[in-house]
């Protein structure tokens, strides 16, 4: 459970949420319905990693625990010359559909279809992962708001007076 103040950017109003932030939630100013805050659990990385020893080559993958994890369970292979490094990660709500977004999206680098060595510039790859991303979050957006209202977070209409002691209202 958390508590969060929130000031509306257009009208500056206050408003007070609760919530578990369990799920995904938006609050929208109940005087002039500006979207103040939207929130979306994360639910693992997209990662770009390089290796001293294969210069020119990057690895982009996911995970949905840390990247740090992620880079010791490939390191620690007798069959690697030397630790992978993190070049860049990229948190998601989707870390196997992000994953296969960027892939789909890379084809002409990919220096193999069954693995996630992609040939180019450390530079590039960050730059062509974080565009890839961004427009695919953009449309998971629109399609999720086409499909359902954003859920709306319990608002608290009166003093608080100590934690939890004041009633809410979940009408919005």
């Amino acid at each position: 459970m958390f508590r969060l103040s929130i000031r509306c950017p257009r009208c500056h109003k206050e408003a007070v949420v609760f919530d578990a932030l369990d799920a995904a939630f938006s609050f929208r100013c109940e005087d002039c319905d500006e979207l103040t805050v939207s929130v979306q659990k994360i639910a693992g990385f997209v990662y770009i990693l390089s290796n001293g020893s294969m210069p020119g080559l990057v690895k982009i993958g996911f995970t949905e625990r840390s990247v740090s994890e992620r880079i010791s369970e490939l390191s620690d292979h007798t069959g690697v010359a030397e630790a992978y490094k993190e070049v860049a990660s990229f948190p998601v709500v989707d870390p196997v559909a992000s994953e296969r977004l960027v892939h789909s999206r890379l084809p002409r680098y990919r220096v193999n279809p069954n693995r996630e060595f992609f040939r180019m510039s450390v530079d590039d790859a960050v730059a062509m992962v974080r565009d890839i991303l961004e427009l695919g979050r953009a449309r998971i957006a629109k399609r999720i708001e086409v499909k359902r209202a954003p859920v709306e977070a319990p608002i608290y209409r009166e003093n608080l007076g100590g934690f939890g002691s004041a009633r809410y209202d979940q009408s919005g």
